[in-house]
């Protein structure tokens, strides 16, 4: 997924929004929140995890979209028959890129599986996933982040 910094004046500071919309796409509309990753505190270029404040709204709009749209993307279903009953772990992109395994900051959420099926609304996000980790920022799985990335235009649209 592509990022975009934007810089802007607020109430005589200076802030630093990462967002996943490009400048050409944004126009003259503004941005809308959801589409935040969150603020970078620091000077460019430098941005690590604790340089960097996550926007809420980003990971609410990232649950919400998982929770509704997850169990219809066949990837997800042909891993929940594949594992049965138990659960079925959403996972950054980024995990296990250095170390080969995923780390509870990596991990999305879950949903519950039972015989193989996804359990309508038992999606369960995980309060320590980190949308920036020393690994670098969120990476979707490719359905996912279509998804993820057509909402976010339709709510430009909408505004």
């Amino acid at each position: 997924m592509d990022l975009f910094v934007y810089t802007f004046h607020h109430d005589g500071n200076v802030h630093r929004a990462l967002s996943v919309l490009d400048p050409t796409t944004v126009g003259d509309k503004g941005i809308p929140t959801e589409s935040v990753l969150g603020e970078i505190t620091s000077s460019l270029p430098s941005m690590t995890p604790d340089q960097f404040d996550t926007n809420e709204n980003f990971l609410q709009f990232l649950h919400q979209l998982i929770a509704d749209r997850v169990p219809n993307i066949q990837e997800y279903r042909q891993q929940a028959r594949m594992i049965g009953t138990g659960i079925l772990p959403i996972i950054d992109g980024r995990a296990g890129k250095f170390t080969g395994e995923a780390s509870d900051e990596d991990l999305i959420g879950h949903f519950s599986l039972r015989t193989g099926n996804i359990l309508p609304n038992s999606y369960n996000p995980n309060p320590a996933y980190k949308v920036l980790t020393d690994n670098g920022p969120i990476q979707l799985h490719a359905g996912l982040e279509a998804l993820f990335l057509e909402r976010i235009r339709q709510l430009l649209d909408e505004s």
